[in-house]
Parts: structure tokens; C-alpha cells; sequence
């Protein structure tokens, strides 16, 4: 099968979810299964549409950081995002998040960016149609293999992140 993006893959499995909450997991589980519990008080109070985890709130903890060079343009990811999209969230492109079934339902199948971006497009929408987001702190415990490209990541973020404002904007 072609590699059509994390951003098509996270589409296609939230348009098919059929739960109230439905979760998004990096494959490496940076954050271990058992984070899941912290979601419970969210479910249970009604306090959010979207619950974004963190690695950069209080209460979040890094086992293992990332090196000096990653954690400064994953910083400047986020400075980025918040600048060009106006989403104020502290970590953006965290790979846990569980969305409402009516957050997915509003949200994803409106969404267009495949690749780099998709989770600044899906936080985006999310604010365009008032939905509550929250944050969690997570633990997470870094990856040291990466396959991400330093540069060509940079580059199709920040295109990306102009194209979802081109394409949500008063749409």
C-alpha cells in the first residue's frame, strides 16, 4: 500500500471510529498505554471537545529529551503555529489527542493536509468551530531512532501551516 501521510491515516481512522472519544497514539507509545487513565476526568466532566496531551505544560515529565537542536524547532514549530494560525496550544504536534466523537465529526472530514501539518490543520478547525480544547500533561519517553528529516520537515511545516490558513480561512 502507498504511504499516504499520518494526516490521511489519522482522517481515515476518525471518520470510521464510532465511539464517543476517539484516541490518537503515536505507534512508538512515547506515551505509555496507561496515560489513558488521565482521560477519565475529562470524559466524565464534559470538559472538552479535543484533549491535546502535553510534553510542555506543568506536570508533564520527559524521560528521555530530546537532543538540544530538536527541542529547539520543536519549539520554534510551536512559536510558528501559534504566529501563522493563531492556535494556542504548547505542543502542537504531540501525538496523543482524543477527540469527541462530534469534534471528529465536525473537524475531519474537512481536513485536507496528509503530511507535515495535519495536526496544526485538525487544532485549526477546532478553533474556527469553537471547540473546547484542553491540555494534558503526559509522561513521555523520547524515541531515539527518528526518521524525520530535519530541514525538509522545517519546510513542509511551514508551507503547510500557510496552506491551512489559505484553505479554512472564511470557508
Amino acid at each position: 500500500f502507498p504511504n499516504l501521510g499520518r494526516g490521511n491515516a489519522v482522517r481515515t481512522a476518525m471518520l470510521a471510529a464510532k465511539g464517543d472519544w476517539r484516541l490518537v497514539l503515536d505507534g512508538d507509545l512515547a506515551s505509555p498505554l496507561g496515560e489513558i487513565q488521565k482521560l477519565i476526568p475529562y470524559f466524565e466532566n464534559n470538559m472538552c471537545d479535543i484533549i491535546i496531551g502535553s510534553r510542555r505544560i506543568q506536570g508533564a515529565h520527559i524521560e528521555k529529551p530530546p537532543s538540544t537542536i530538536r527541542w529547539i524547532l520543536g519549539m520554534g514549530f510551536i512559536m510558528m503555529t501559534q504566529i501563522i494560525t493563531n492556535i494556542k496550544v504548547s505542543d502542537v504536534s504531540c501525538g496523543f489527542k482524543c477527540f469527541s466523537k462530534k469534534s471528529a465529526e465536525i473537524i475531519f472530514p474537512k481536513t485536507k493536509i496528509n503530511r507535515w501539518s495535519h495536526d496544526a490543520e485538525n487544532l485549526y478547525l477546532a478553533k474556527k468551530f469553537n471547540l473546547r480544547i484542553c491540555e494534558l500533561p503526559l509522561y513521555w519517553n523520547n524515541a531515539k531512532e527518528t526518521r524525520v528529516h530535519i530541514i525538509s520537515a522545517i519546510i513542509y511545516s511551514f508551507f503547510g501551516l500557510l496552506k491551512i490558513v489559505y484553505l479554512h480561512h472564511n470557508k
